[in-house]
């Protein structure tokens, strides 16, 4: 557990200091980086997972691409005028994007994963805020991404939501693919009266 919380701790993390220090180094705007450490470092809370050889994706590479865009993304935002609107628009959604992320990480407990597995004695959770959205974290991931686009430009905002939705839209058929085979019947009925990230849309 030690050593898998290490592992991501160090994917989450190398990328932004990476950009801090060039930041620093060439004098550029440092005001959103507390924000992007803190939105990295609250995928560690409430972690209760464990890597293992059944984990079908360990989730490193994720974290690496989703923390080296975060580190892209502020390194280059002092390069553009921002409105106050846009502002509030990047703040809102990483908050709203955090928030939901920790809301499924709390409800899931151990069985959140940033890895693809089923643990032993695996329950299918599907109350809360599951009973609506079947991968709200992913939903979070979406928000939190064009969150910090939006701290660029308001394209880069669109263009980070279209690519992590893509990205996501990839890994919950392989996580529906597990699910399904897991629990079936179960399952199948579940997605009958949910909606896969965001309601009354997908």
């Amino acid at each position: 557990m030690k050593k898998f919380r290490f592992s991501l701790l160090f994917a989450f993390l190398t990328p932004l200091l990476v950009s801090l220090v060039a930041a620093v180094y060439l004098h550029r705007e440092l005001f959103l980086y507390p924000a992007a450490l803190l939105a990295v470092l609250n995928e560690l809370l409430f972690l209760r997972e464990v890597s293992d050889a059944q984990s079908r994706d360990k989730g490193i590479l994720s974290a690496v691409v989703i923390s080296s865009t975060i580190a892209v993304l502020i390194y280059f935002s002092g390069s553009f005028p921002h409105t106050e609107p846009q502002l509030w628009a990047g703040a809102l959604l990483v908050l709203l994007g955090c928030v939901l992320r920790t809301w499924a990480k709390i409800t899931l407990g151990v069985h959140f994963s940033h890895t693809l597995r089923v643990i032993t004695d695996h329950q299918l959770i599907n109350h809360g805020l599951f009973r609506f959205i079947r991968h709200p974290a992913y939903s979070g991931t979406i928000l939190l991404m064009a969150g910090f686009g939006c701290f660029l430009h308001p394209d880069a905002a669109l263009l980070s939501f279209f690519i992590f939705f893509i990205l996501a839209m990839r890994r919950i058929e392989n996580e529906e693919e597990m699910m399904n085979a897991s629990f079936g019947q179960q399952y199948t009925l579940y997605k009958r009266y949910s909606w896969k990230l965001f309601p009354f849309i997908i």
